[in-house]
C-alpha cells in the first residue's frame, strides 16, 4: 500500500517508474506494429511516449515548486502560472517542425519518422532541463538515446524476420503484375493488399509499378524471396520497403 502511494505521488522514484512504464507499454504497442511492417515501429512509439511522459512530469514538478518552495515569492508577486498551457504550446510547436522531416518517396516508402519523434521528444526533454528537474532529464535522455541507437539493430532484425513485408516492384507492362502475383502465391504467400501505379518509378521513368503487402509463411527468408522475384524476366526492379 505504501509503495503504491509513493509511486502515485510526485517524487524521483515515481518519476523514474513512470518513464520506465512508458517505455514498456509504448514498446509493446510499437513491437506489434513493427512485426507487421508498419511505418511507425516500436522505437517511434517509445520515443513519442517518453516525450509525452516527460512533459507531464515537468508540469507536476513546476506545480509543486509553486505551491511549496516558491509559494511565498509567488504570492508576493501575485504570480499565477499555468504550466500545462506552456508545455502544450511547446509540444504543438515542435510538432510542425518534426512533420517537416517526414517524407514519402516515389516508391511509397515513408522516411523520417524516427527523426521526427526524436525531435519531439528532445523538445520535451528541453522543458525538463529548463525546469531544473535534472534526475528526470538524465533518465529521459538515456532512455531516448537507447531507442535511437542500440535498439536500431533490434528493429532491423525484427523487420527482416517478420512475417509481413512490403515489396515495391517495377514492370515493363502492367500485365506482368498478374504473373508476378501468381509466382508469389505459388510460394504460399498471402497477398494482403496491392497498390498499383502507372506513374514514375524509382528512377523517375514512367513505368508500371506496384506495392504489395505480403504475409509470409513462417520461417521464410525475405532475401530469398526478393532474389527469386528479381530473377523473373517480368520484373525490372524489386525492393523491400523498410520504413
Amino acid at each position: 500500500m505504501q509503495g503504491g502511494k509513493v509511486l502515485s505521488e510526485f517524487n524521483i522514484w515515481s518519476a523514474l517508474f513512470r518513464l520506465f512504464l512508458a517505455v514498456v507499454l509504448a514498446g509493446s504497442l510499437g513491437f506489434e506494429r513493427e512485426s507487421k511492417d508498419k511505418p511507425a515501429g516500436f522505437r517511434t512509439y517509445m520515443t513519442i511516449c517518453l516525450g509525452a511522459t516527460l512533459t507531464v512530469l515537468i508540469s507536476e514538478y513546476e506545480s509543486e515548486m509553486l505551491q511549496i518552495r516558491w509559494a511565498a515569492q509567488a504570492a508576493e508577486a501575485g504570480l499565477k502560472l499555468d504550466v500545462s498551457r506552456l508545455c502544450a504550446q511547446v509540444v504543438n510547436g515542435i510538432g510542425f517542425l518534426g512533420a517537416g522531416t517526414i517524407i514519402v518517396t516515389g516508391s511509397h516508402e515513408v522516411k523520417g519518422l524516427i527523426t521526427s519523434s526524436g525531435l519531439w521528444a528532445s523538445a520535451c526533454m528541453g522543458l525538463a532541463v529548463g525546469a531544473g528537474c535534472y534526475p528526470v532529464v538524465a533518465a529521459g535522455f538515456l532512455l531516448i538515446l537507447l531507442t535511437l541507437q542500440p535498439l536500431e539493430k533490434l528493429s532491423t532484425y525484427i523487420r527482416k524476420n517478420a512475417r509481413y513485408m512490403n515489396l515495391y516492384l517495377e514492370f515493363s507492362r502492367a500485365e506482368d503484375l498478374l504473373q508476378t502475383a501468381d509466382l508469389i502465391r505459388r510460394r504460399k504467400i498471402e497477398i494482403k493488399e496491392i497498390e498499383m501505379d502507372r506513374g514514375k518509378g524509382k528512377n523517375l521513368i514512367k513505368v508500371p509499378n506496384a506495392v504489395l503487402y505480403l504475409r509470409l509463411p513462417k520461417g521464410m527468408d525475405h532475401i530469398d524471396l526478393i532474389s527469386e522475384i528479381a530473377e523473373s524476366d517480368r520484373v525490372q526492379y524489386v525492393e523491400e520497403l523498410l520504413h
